[in-house]
């Protein structure tokens, strides 16, 4: 969904919004493994959730620097930028993206308070990168008014 006035094109926001789309399904199914599968397979989904841990770090890192790259010439916050508020985005993404965030953290806690004493835990890791996802949506393509001289 990227704006004329903004450098990214709109198919960067199909992919942001396919990704977490797709992270969300991958964590549903992961987060379900994770109870039903034996010890060794869960130390391989531990360590899968804290790859996916480590890439929401990079995203939101990335999602940072587009927003201050952008802050030269808009007014960019880090409520429109990263929680898609402010009406930087239309609502119903904001909606989805912030939905999808949510379900993850809801599983991911579900799972480790379900099964507290083994590799579940690290279930609750994967919606960092949802977050991230979210702020290179918000950094990318959201909507920000021109920054006023200061001279």
């Amino acid at each position: 969904m990227g704006h004329s006035d903004t450098p990214f094109p709109a198919s960067t926001g199909q992919l942001l919004n396919r990704a977490q789309l797709a992270l969300t399904g991958l964590h549903l199914v992961a987060c379900g493994l994770v109870l039903v599968v034996g010890e060794s397979a869960r130390y391989a989904l531990a360590g899968g959730f804290l790859v996916v841990f480590c890439a929401g770090l990079v995203a939101c890192a990335v999602a940072f620097v587009v927003a201050a790259s952008r802050s030269r010439e808009e007014e960019v916050t880090v409520v429109g930028a990263f929680f898609l508020g402010d009406g930087a985005v239309p609502q119903a993404i904001r909606r989805r993206m912030w939905g999808l965030v949510a379900l993850q953290v809801a599983v991911g806690l579900g799972v480790a308070i379900a099964s507290p004493d083994t590799e579940a835990i690290f279930a609750t890791l994967t919606p960092l990168l949802g977050i991230g996802i979210a702020g290179l949506f918000g950094a990318s393509h959201g909507r920000f008014a021109k920054r006023r001289s200061t001279q």
